[in-house]
């Protein structure tokens, strides 16, 4: 006789509540050359104690699916932070979230963000090169969101959208070019041939990306 299990609601509730926050682990290095993770207890939102402590040492950090909100100033002049990986499932980026992250020098912003915080990312004195991969700019876009990041910065954008992102982000409409599919790899490739090395080298990129005129950016 085959033997039957009984699902009580409780526990179905615990098997929700398991999957929901699953992957709210968040990894993360530091400049001592450490590695670790972080877990985000009964919530979806980065906040100013989730990396408490680290301001001088957090390097590198992956903000895990499922985490939807960056809160106001939750990563304030961490001064060692040279990567941020913003998952898609982000929707809200808060003010002075990454002001003063001197040493984050590019950085994506997700499909779905609509909404970016004043100050957000100000004083980001390394940052050169910001995507947005939305179509359409985020419906709320605070004051000073890029004001004192690096001075030759380009903000790209899909390329039906330029015109779009330069009416909605006219502070910085001088800076907003279409991102093109093109690497320098691809590029340097096309000097060597099958199996063998590339007779060109090019050092010192971070991120590198071409707009439409050709001009390449990302040197450090």
């Amino acid at each position: 006789m085959r033997e039957r299990f009984i699902i009580s609601p409780f526990a179905e509730r615990i098997k929700f509540n398991l999957q929901r926050f699953a992957n709210l682990i968040i990894p993360y290095t530091t400049t001592e050359g450490t590695s670790g993770t972080k877990i985000l207890k009964n919530s979806t939102s980065i906040t100013t104690s989730t990396f408490k402590g680290f301001k001088s040492t957090l390097a590198t950090v992956t903000i895990p699916e499922n985490v939807t909100e960056i809160d106001a100033s939750s990563f304030n002049d961490f001064s060692e932070l040279t990567s941020v990986t913003i998952p898609s499932s982000v929707n809200s980026i808060g003010q002075y979230a990454f002001k003063n992250c001197n040493k984050l020098t590019s950085i994506t912003i997700p499909d779905n963000v609509t909404s970016i915080g004043e100050s957000a990312f100000s004083g980001c004195s390394g940052l050169i090169t910001i995507t947005f991969e939305s179509a359409t700019p985020p419906n709320n876009f605070g004051n000073g969101v890029f004001d004192s990041v690096a001075e030759d910065f380009k903000i790209y954008v899909p390329k039906d959208s330029v015109k779009t992102y330069k009416t909605e982000l006219s502070s910085y409409e001088g800076h907003i070019v279409a991102e093109v599919a093109w690497t320098v790899e691809d590029e340097i490739a096309k000097y060597g041939k099958e199996g063998q090395t590339p007779i060109i080298t090019i050092s010192g990129l971070k991120n590198p990306k071409a707009d439409s005129d050709g001009n390449i950016f990302g040197f450090t």
